[in-house]
């Protein structure tokens, strides 16, 4: 959504020219949907694959962060309630988000208009500069712009001021209702440039700056493995060690035979399975490597 303006002629409204710029553009506001798990609805075998606290932060960040509003589904369960794995998830979002905005560090500066020049094809170049009025530690900027008066910035860059010098930490494209900065490291400075490429002159809300949380790194999907509870069988002649396929060192090697050859794993009791994993044997050999898999 970085570089989507939001706006489009409303006299061509077919859905593969929405966002082309006509003579008279109209402002439109976006909405990203998307579920906490994989499916709209409700499915018991779910409950192990609900969305990581890293991916729900990239959605928000990847929405909310560039100007849209984020539709995020919860589906209740077959007796109409949450599901704690919903609700557990959605406590240590919050959490985060609390956590990241609670404390605006630019609640006390003062930004001030450098200058305003013209650009090419009748843009306006616009630099503004905060005054953090002392030195703080950051990793994430909030930029606004006043939508009463129009969405106008179609690039930025931002600056923080090190050693007397500018040096640039981010740029992007249009800004709207609101553009979340996460920067990829925190940046400790007391000033920080805006420099705007606009259709007009910009009116910007006030500016946020946040020493937020690190995002957590993505975490491993949680998997409820039967290994050890099958009972393996193969058809007769195939041959083999069955028991290598209850040791962690393998593998299961079978005799040289008619193809296809195949491998059956009884379960204890019925269980809803969600994927099925296969390990070539890792000594480097390409003798015995499977080509072709097919699971019923």
């Amino acid at each position: 959504l970085d570089c989507d303006y939001y706006t489009f002629n409303r006299t061509r409204c077919g859905k593969e020219e929405i966002g082309q710029l006509g003579s008279h553009p109209v402002w439109y506001p976006a909405e990203v949907d998307t579920s906490i798990r994989p499916n709209w609805f409700y499915h018991k075998s779910d409950d192990v694959d609900v969305k990581s606290l890293h991916k729900l932060l990239n959605i928000y960040f990847s929405s909310v962060g560039h100007n849209a509003v984020l539709l995020l589904n919860i589906p209740p369960d077959c007796e109409g309630r949450i599901h704690e794995a919903d609700i557990r998830r959605l406590g240590e979002f919050r959490k985060w988000l609390e956590q990241a905005f609670a404390r605006n560090l630019a609640k006390k500066s003062v930004l001030s208009r450098i200058s305003s020049t013209p650009a090419s094809e009748g843009r306006i170049k616009e630099i503004f500069e905060l005054d953090l009025k002392e030195k703080y530690c950051f990793n994430c900027i909030e930029l606004a712009e006043d939508i009463q008066q129009g969405q106008l910035v179609e690039r930025y860059q931002l600056f923080s001021r090190q050693n007397g010098e500018w040096k640039s930490i981010t740029h992007g494209h249009t800004i709207g209702f609101k553009e979340l900065c996460y920067l990829d490291e925190q940046i400790t400075s007391s000033a920080i440039r805006l420099e705007f490429t606009s259709r007009a002159a910009v009116h910007l809300r006030p500016v946020g700056i946040y020493l937020a949380p690190e995002i957590p790194p993505e975490e491993a999907a949680p998997a409820n493995l039967y290994y050890w509870g099958c009972n393996f069988s193969v058809p007769e002649g195939q041959g083999g060690n069955l028991n290598l396929l209850k040791k962690e060192n393998g593998p299961y090697v079978s005799n040289p035979g008619q193809m296809p050859q195949s491998i059956t794993a009884r379960l204890d009791q019925e269980q809803d399975l969600q994927g099925l994993a296969l390990l070539p044997q890792q000594d480097g050999t390409r003798d015995g490597v499977i080509h072709h898999c097919f699971c019923e």
